[in-house]
């Protein structure tokens, strides 16, 4: 699932339009988030701030079972990195 579906399936599972989470997630206009979908590729900070706005978390876990390595992907670097 590339970056632009996740956002459009969260947009969905919240039941928000393009409107709405351009508001929550701070943009001025609509126009903004459709821009955000309609280009080439997205940006993590802009990933992760929709979905934030959408009360969803970007969480980045190792494959690797034993290590249990995991971050939660924030818009600012206050949170450090943790092992489970």
């Amino acid at each position: 699932m590339t970056e632009k579906n996740i956002i459009r399936a969260a947009m969905k599972a919240r039941n928000i339009n393009q409107t709405i989470l351009a508001k929550d997630a701070g943009y001025s206009r609509q126009t903004n988030v459709s821009e955000l979908l309609r280009s080439q590729s997205l940006r993590v900070c802009a990933f992760v701030r929709l979905l934030n706005a959408m009360n969803f978390d970007v969480i980045v876990v190792d494959r690797n079972t034993r290590s249990g390595f995991k971050w939660n992907v924030t818009e600012k670097d206050d949170e450090k990195e943790s092992a489970k």
